[in-house]
Order: C-alpha cells, then sequence, then structure tokens
C-alpha cells in the first residue's frame, strides 16, 4: 500500500489513529473510509479536520468521491 509521506496521507492516518484508535499497522490506505467501520457523519467530520491542517475548506462530497486515504490524498496533492 502507500507510503505515508505525503501531508494528507499522514494526516488522514492520524486522524484515524487518533480519533478511531487504529495504529499505524493497521492502517492500509487503500481501504474504504467505510471498512474501517466509520460512519457517514465521522467520515466528513474527519474531512473537515483534515481541511483545518491543509487551512483550506473541503467540499463533504470528496469523502464520497475519493473513499480512500490514497484516492483522497493523490486528489488533495493534485488540486
Amino acid at each position: 500500500h502507500r507510503d505515508l509521506h505525503s501531508f494528507p496521507t499522514r494526516r488522514s492516518s492520524d486522524l484515524l489513529s487518533n480519533s478511531f484508535g487504529y495504529s499505524r499497522e493497521e492502517i492500509d490506505t487503500s481501504y474504504t473510509f467505510s471498512r474501517f467501520g466509520i460512519a457517514s457523519i465521522e467520515q466528513v467530520e474527519m474531512l473537515e479536520e483534515l481541511g483545518k491542517w491543509l487551512g483550506r475548506e473541503l467540499e463533504p462530497v470528496l469523502i464520497y468521491n475519493f473513499p480512500t486515504i490514497e484516492l483522497l490524498s493523490n486528489h488533495l496533492e493534485l488540486n
């Protein structure tokens, strides 16, 4: 799976780890957020937190269009 070097990837992984109790070893960036057992509202809240770290507002639809850490990070790095 993808390495954890990019800022969006690290932050998304940190949120999963800190907010939902997953260790770094348990986080596969190719898994969907729902596969981690995170409800839709929690996914949107996580996206809001990521947006705060990035210093920009992220549209909630991004979590549905890019449902994995890997896909979301790739999108955020390119845009």
